[in-house]
């Protein structure tokens, strides 16, 4: 094989793995903004029920709820950080405002279905 013939194979290679990388980061680059995504509504429901947990006080079935003027916070919270997202309060980051929120609302709803679900288990043993 002659120089020349291997300088062409060398830069066809370096072609095709260029190509390749290419394709690769598209792939990625569609993914990240949806990791991001289910990380922040986690770390919001995280946050919520830490909340709870650590200063609610518990209702007549035991669980505890955190409240702001009679308000729950993962509600309250939630909601605030879902219109704040929707309405632009964080510019092009709404997204990451809005995640947050559905993650403290997530939080709220879960506490909401054991509450009733121990209601319904107490009276239905």
């Amino acid at each position: 094989m002659s120089q020349s013939q291997s300088i062409t194979t060398v830069r066809s290679q370096l072609a095709s793995a260029r190509s390749a990388l290419s394709k690769a980061r598209e792939k990625v680059e569609g993914v990240v903004p949806q990791v991001v995504s289910t990380a922040e509504v986690f770390g919001g429901s995280v946050g919520g029920g830490f909340i709870d947990e650590a200063y609610g006080t518990p209702d007549a079935n035991g669980i505890k709820e955190h409240k702001i003027m009679n308000v729950p916070t993962n509600l309250g919270v939630g909601g605030a950080l879902v219109v704040a997202g929707a309405v632009g309060l964080a510019g092009k980051h709404g997204s990451h405002l809005y995640d947050l929120g559905k993650g403290f609302l997530a939080a709220y709803g879960t506490n909401l279905g054991r509450s009733l679900g121990a209601e319904y288990k107490a009276k239905n043993p």
